[in-house]
């Protein structure tokens, strides 16, 4: 049984008066049809998510960052809405997809590993990765400032549209379809050994100091190099007000797991 077929059959317990706020037929007002995919990028999309598309309006809604529209408004054309919605439903059905994955393909692992791998799989670095291998920027519609900025914000923006993809999918095919692209893409990287390696340094490094002195390390940013849309921080870590190490990285975030991670491998 499909998910939706399952979710309408609990509405039947409702009383009749709080079964019109569970609609989820009478949604298509919400998908104007925009007119930016032809034939030819129509087959190509077919071509990635390995199904039929039915309406390609779930998919265009799924490609248009909010900085289009008001591309869409200077052109005079049907001003649709952008993906944030249907991120927000691919992020549900991606996380359902993933746990069910999870439970059945590592049975004797406990909840806590099985949240970790889970982490990994759907953060946005993964996402990003997945989507920009399978080429999913080719279809995406920003605003040209955006297209600027992208070196910046594209890691969070092209993972957002993978999302929204999944979404478009279970909207159009169904949650088997949405099922079958994420086991053909993103649920794949569970079989590498260097993916399932836990890489958060910066949590193992917290992890070795605390059981040494119950103190944690600290990060300082060093230097901020670069303009202000691709600024390189220099974060350096330490303990004690010792430098353990220092690492690059496009956000701080980034540059205190290198620096974490150089700290590992230099002393402990």
């Amino acid at each position: 049984m499909a998910f939706k077929d399952w979710y309408r059959g609990l509405l039947r317990f409702l009383p009749k008066s709080m079964t019109g706020k569970f609609n989820l037929i009478d949604h298509k007002k919400h998908f104007p049809r925009l007119g930016f995919f032809d034939s030819d990028a129509k087959k190509q999309l077919e071509k990635l998510i390995g199904t039929r598309i039915t309406d390609i309006s779930y998919y265009e809604q799924a490609f248009t960052h909010s900085s289009y529209l008001s591309i869409l408004k200077t052109e005079k054309k049907v001003v649709g809405y952008s993906n944030e919605r249907l991120e927000f439903l691919g992020d549900a059905v991606l996380g359902l997809i993933i746990a069910d994955h999870l439970f059945n393909f590592f049975p004797n692992t406990k909840e806590g590993e099985l949240t970790k791998i889970r982490s990994r799989l759907v953060n946005k670095h993964t996402l990003a990765y997945v989507a920009n291998k399978i080429g999913l920027q080719q279809f995406l519609r920003i605003s040209f400032g955006t297209q600027k900025n992208f070196d910046k914000a594209g890691e969070s923006l092209i993972a957002n549209t993978f999302e929204a993809l999944i979404a478009a999918i279970y909207f159009d095919a169904g949650i088997e379809k949405a099922v079958s692209f994420l086991y053909k893409t993103l649920i794949p990287l569970t079989e590498l050994d260097d993916f399932m390696f836990d890489n958060n340094y910066k949590g193992k490094l917290s992890e070795i100091t605390q059981a040494k002195s119950k103190c944690l390390p600290t990060y300082k940013v060093i230097s901020a190099e670069g303009p202000d849309h691709n600024i390189t921080y220099n974060v350096g870590v330490y303990f004690n007000d010792i430098l353990l190490g220092t690492g690059l990285g496009k956000t701080k975030k980034d540059a205190e797991q290198e620096a974490s991670k150089n700290a590992l491998n230099n002393f402990f």
